[in-house]
């Protein structure tokens, strides 16, 4: 006769054996802790190499987007040597190189921006301000891209002011990299519209293009650093990618925060940033109603 008791915990007890019985002792060992341990380490393993693929992938176009402007750079240098007595030539290269280098030195600004939100490093200068002004600054800034593609520009300001408390130049910023994002992705001629509003205790800023769209996948992570959209470069002017991450941080630095939406490939994208309101009364937004403007800016 074989005497043995177990316990739900996988546990043997021992019985004094009666004389003339055999006992046989059965010890099960629960594993499935270790497993447990085992598996969550290995999905941290390929989280971490994952990651770290990203970022190798992310330094090798960071480093192709910063070699592309010195190409035409080197080559204008040696046009102008050459061509000193063309005055001509020499403006045209000049505007060339002007135009390359302002592209570096934006990519630079972004990844310096990015480097100094990650380390709590940078410092927001906020007033209150109308919303509309800053968006109207940065339609400005943006036209040269978006004239260059042909695209189609319709703006339509909040009827009245819109204040905010924010940093002017950041906010700016967020609204020409979200312009910018659209003009690179949307074919030439296309249609980009930039409507600013009110909802409720909310400032509302939407961009939306006519453009090659989101994957319908990757729109919950088309905000993170290291995962990039593929996108053809027959269809856009490459990039990193980091504008987005950019916007992502500034926004919720001001307490904000920013969405992506898009029906899939060539159905165009739509961002839309919310921010609280502020307090137009206590310091300098002027009184005076801005008119809706809805019209043509930029062909």
């Amino acid at each position: 006769v074989n005497v043995w008791t177990m316990s739900s915990e996988g546990r043997t007890s021992w019985k004094q054996p009666q004389p003339g019985q055999n006992q046989v002792a059965v010890i099960f060992k629960d594993t499935s802790s270790r497993k447990l341990v085992e598996e969550n380490t290995r999905r941290i393993a390929e989280d971490l190499a994952r990651e770290n693929r990203r970022k190798s992938e992310f330094l090798a176009v960071l480093a192709h987007e910063l070699r592309n402007p010195l190409a035409p750079i080197r080559t204008g240098l040696e046009i102008i040597r050459m061509r000193a007595d063309s005055p001509e030539t020499v403006l045209r290269v000049h505007d060339m190189i002007d135009r390359q280098t302002n592209h570096m030195i934006h990519l630079i600004d972004d990844l310096l921006d990015i480097a100094r939100i990650t380390t709590g490093k940078i410092e927001l200068k906020k007033d209150v301000i109308d919303l509309n002004d800053i968006v109207a600054n940065a339609v400005e800034t943006s036209l040269p891209a978006i004239e260059a593609a042909r695209h189609e520009l319709r703006l339509r300001l909040h009827e009245g002011p819109l204040p905010v408390e924010a940093d002017a130049v950041r906010v700016g910023q967020v609204i020409s990299n979200l312009l910018t994002n659209a003009a690179k992705y949307t074919p030439k001629g296309g249609k980009i519209s930039v409507l600013v509003a009110k909802e409720g205790g909310e400032a509302v800023v939407t961009v939306s293009d006519s453009g090659i769209g989101i994957p319908v996948d990757a729109l919950d992570n088309v905000f993170d650093m290291f995962s990039q959209v593929e996108r053809s470069l027959c269809q856009s002017q490459g990039g990193l990618g980091i504008g987005l991450a950019l916007v992502r941080q500034l926004v919720a630095l001001h307490g904000g925060s920013v969405t992506a939406a898009s029906e899939g490939d060539g159905r165009g994208s739509k961002f839309t940033v919310r921010l609280p309101l502020g307090s137009g009364a206590s310091r300098g937004v002027d009184a005076g109603a801005h008119e809706a403007a809805q019209s043509p800016v930029g062909m």
